[in-house]
């Protein structure tokens, strides 16, 4: 239990200080990837009408979609540390960007289980490469978030849900000036469905309401 809070919380501070945040699924606290293995998976996110605000408090729905490739290493029994590389647009009113890459670390475990039954968390961040439309840009878009979740394993899926916090901050500039903006909240929910495809594959499904709803799923292999 001590080594495993050490652990998530080196990750989560290290992700705070590279000013990196969060993109795609949080997931179950259970890792992907055995101790000492590797597990690789594909994955798509739809952000819904997220809402951010600007410096002057007005208020603007973003829509995006992501396309991730991601990587898993099992640091300890029921730990694991994971990287994300893909694509993203980002499509506001009058504004619509091509896709840009984007770059998430993250880190996921168990503090607690017992039986069928675990508690852990997920620090993830992710940074976005810039998002640009005509003479309007979001330049240095990143977001942070920490989820703590509950889960159930019942054999051949995990079910799971819980709060999390986050942050989304980017600059917007355009001709005549700029501005900051933040995601309108800082609290949400998530929560999904983990299931085991035959041969090591898996498949997961998460939903996570925030300002707006995110909606992710993954496929993937553990190795």
């Amino acid at each position: 239990m001590r080594k495993a809070f050490v652990l998530f919380s080196i990750v989560m501070f290290g992700c705070m200080f590279l000013g990196i945040a969060q993109a795609g699924e949080l997931g179950a606290p259970a890792p992907y990837a055995k101790e000492g293995k590797y597990a690789a998976s594909l994955g798509y996110s739809y952000y819904n009408d997220v809402k951010v605000k600007d410096d002057q408090g007005d208020t603007t729905k973003l829509t995006q979609n992501q396309f991730t490739l991601e990587g898993d290493y099992g640091l300890a029994k029921g730990w694991e540390l994971f990287l994300r590389v893909g694509m993203a647009d980002l499509k506001a009113e009058d504004f619509h960007s091509d896709y840009s890459f984007l770059g998430t670390l993250g880190f996921r475990g168990l503090f607690y289980e017992s039986g069928p039954f675990g508690v852990g968390g997920t620090v993830e961040g992710t940074y976005y490469g810039e998002f640009k439309d005509g003479d309007v840009k979001f330049t240095n878009p990143y977001e942070l978030a920490l989820g703590i979740a509950g889960q159930y394993n019942f054999g051949p899926a995990i079910v799971y849900a819980g709060p999390y916090v986050y942050m989304q901050r980017a600059k917007v500039e355009f001709p005549g000036g700029s501005t900051d903006v933040e995601e309108k909240s800082a609290w949400g929910g998530y929560g999904g469905l983990r299931f085991g495809i035959p041969g090591g594959a898996f498949g997961n499904l998460e939903y996570r309401y925030q300002s707006g709803n995110v909606f992710s799923i993954t496929l993937g292999k553990a190795f």
